[in-house]
């Protein structure tokens, strides 16, 4: 419930540091120009200059909300939960860098079980909570319930009476789930995941079959390195290497809604120069339809 579809927000380039356009076509009103010529038009995907960015007045932040660049042309809304240098591990749906637990906001929201005694009972208790979230469904048992609920929902589900056990959701293994890596003789999930370090400008990576599975997507995506494997050997762009060193920092973001977002666990780590701005707040809302008062101006934290 951070934000919602028909929500608009103001967003802060200024935190970060603005970057530089890297073509003619993200610079307002000079881009209809080259929109008209159609050679300078076909190289609209393409960078005439390098990377480059101004400076900021903060760095970003763990927890900080933020709009980064998937494509040229699409934008996506995350909260960053590992910044360069961390040591990332997620356990049992429970964050944790440097080996310490993330204080997540209230919204984060997760899928829970829910045993109860009297299904009846239990409905007519959910009017007096006034929870707004999602309708539970039956199970595999008629007394076992599903919600998608934040922490504080959770609390209050548990409090009801006749409920017997609340518990999450454990997302299972599958090799085929798509997640951003799967490194040699692990078992990653979208609630179990790491440790592993979020590459920092500087860092260096020595080769051995864990990095090589964990790291060799953001290497061919954003470093424009290409690391192969044959036969115990390690090669970057065709030349045996035991190291490499990072050219930039990354960010490892997720969605508020944990089990169902599109996030660094599937699309790996962000690099800083496609991260666009912070999230202050929403300036108003039309979600559902109609204009809702209560999220005016609200802040986003």
């Amino acid at each position: 419930d951070t934000l919602f579809s028909g929500d608009v927000i103001l967003v802060n380039k200024l935190i970060y540091g603005p970057k530089l356009p890297r073509n003619p076509f993200e610079i307002s009103w000079v881009n209809l120009l080259f929109y008209l010529n159609s050679r300078t038009r076909a190289k609209m995907e393409k960078d005439w200059w390098p990377y480059k960015r101004l400076e900021g007045s903060k760095g970003i932040e763990q927890g900080d909300v933020l709009v980064y660049q998937l494509s040229r042309t699409f934008f996506v809304v995350k909260r960053c939960v590992a910044v360069a240098g961390d040591t990332l591990a997620i356990v049992n749906g429970e964050l944790f860098t440097d080996n310490k637990k993330f204080r997540s906001p209230e919204t984060i929201k997760n899928n829970y079980l829910i045993n109860i005694e009297n299904k009846r009972r239990f409905y007519r208790q959910l009017d007096s909570i006034n929870l707004n979230t999602g309708v539970f469904r039956n199970s595999t048992t008629p007394f076992w319930l599903k919600g998608n609920l934040s922490y504080k929902q959770r609390d209050a589900v548990e409090r009801l009476a006749g409920v017997q056990l609340v518990k999450k959701e454990l997302d299972t293994f599958a090799q085929n789930k798509g997640l951003f890596a799967m490194p040699l003789d692990t078992q990653w999930t979208l609630d179990n995941m790491g440790p592993l370090v979020v590459p920092k400008k500087g860092m260096i990576l020595r080769w051995n079959p864990f990095t090589f599975g964990a790291y060799q997507k953001v290497l061919r995506e954003h470093e424009n390195v290409v690391c192969e494997e044959r036969d115990g050997v390690y090669y970057v762009n065709g030349k045996i290497s035991n190291q490499y060193t990072f050219m930039q920092d990354y960010f490892f973001v997720m969605g508020d809604n944990r089990k169902d977002s599109m996030d660094s666990r599937y699309i790996g780590f962000i690099p800083k120069e496609n991260i666009i701005a912070k999230v202050q707040c929403i300036i108003f809302s039309n979600y559902g339809g109609g204009f809702d008062w209560q999220r005016l101006f609200k802040r986003i934290d």
